[in-house]
């Protein structure tokens, strides 16, 4: 679309979409599916997860985790991608699974560690949920994970 901008050194998977005036820095992941809205930014050396949708004008310092919808000038987490999830056929149980372990990831009550414990601990285990554990331990920037950045 018109005015995106990919800079130097940067990866974008299969499937993205980035509406007018997107912007991305150098070393950027971009995962498989992610939609990223118009006038967006991201930061140099982020990671933006699969099927990650952002809406217009968002921007983020911190990278992204996948399967889950992001809103606001600062982005923050809003809720998982159900549609992006539907359209590639993800059974309603294991999306079921995904929203219960995003819930446990953005509350208050736990820091990401203990999160990821009650997830592992309560939770039956897919290889989304897995990818959304992986994604956390590799972050080198932080994930965005809370609603309270805004």
């Amino acid at each position: 679309m018109v005015g995106t901008h990919v800079a130097h050194d940067c990866v974008l998977e299969d499937e993205v979409i980035m509406a007018n005036l997107a912007t991305i820095g150098g070393h950027v992941h971009v995962g498989f599916g992610a939609f990223l809205g118009g006038m967006t930014v991201f930061h140099q050396n982020i990671k933006i997860g699969d099927m990650v949708i952002v809406s217009g004008f968002a921007a983020s310092r911190q990278d992204l985790l996948p399967y889950v919808k992001y809103d606001g000038r600062l982005a923050h987490p809003v809720g998982i991608n159900i549609v992006a999830l539907k359209r590639r056929g993800i059974e309603q149980s294991i999306r079921t699974d995904i929203n219960s372990a995003y819930k446990l990831l953005v509350s208050r009550k736990y820091n990401t560690s203990q999160a990821i414990e009650e997830i592992k601990s309560n939770i039956k285990m897919n290889k989304y949920i897995e990818k959304m554990i992986d994604f956390i331990k590799n972050s080198k920037r932080g994930v965005c994970l809370r609603t309270d950045r805004i």
